[in-house]
């Protein structure tokens, strides 16, 4: 297995994920990782992670089209990256529709943020 070291995936989905188990290779050198998730539970991400990207130290994750409020949930990515990700070093995330769940689900979410429709 070549020494990969960094791999971005764009367009990840629910099938996507539906991968062997266990995961078959390991991915020792991997030390950055950018994807874009499209419709993915975050249950089945969090799995993603601890089989195959615990090791890195940056990750980008872009999320689209998905309504898993479990992905707003700061305790949850707390106990992924406190429990299974060491190496972590930068966390960079970008959710296409934290705005409009907010806006949704909790209109008065901040106070200092002027009610807008």
């Amino acid at each position: 297995m070549p020494q990969l070291r960094r791999l971005h995936l764009s367009d990840i989905s629910n099938s996507w994920t539906k991968y062997t188990k266990p995961f078959p290779f390991v991915l020792a050198y991997l030390t950055k990782v950018s994807m874009g998730l499209n419709c993915v539970d975050f249950v089945q991400f969090q799995q993603m992670i601890i089989d195959m990207f615990h090791r890195v130290q940056v990750l980008h994750i872009s999320i689209d089209c998905n309504s898993d409020q479990a992905y707003m949930s700061s305790n949850r990515w707390e106990q992924l990256i406190v429990s299974h990700m060491p190496n972590l070093r930068v966390f960079d995330i970008r959710h296409g529709n934290w705005a409009k769940y907010i806006i949704a689900n909790n209109y008065n979410v901040n106070p200092m943020m002027p009610n807008t429709p």
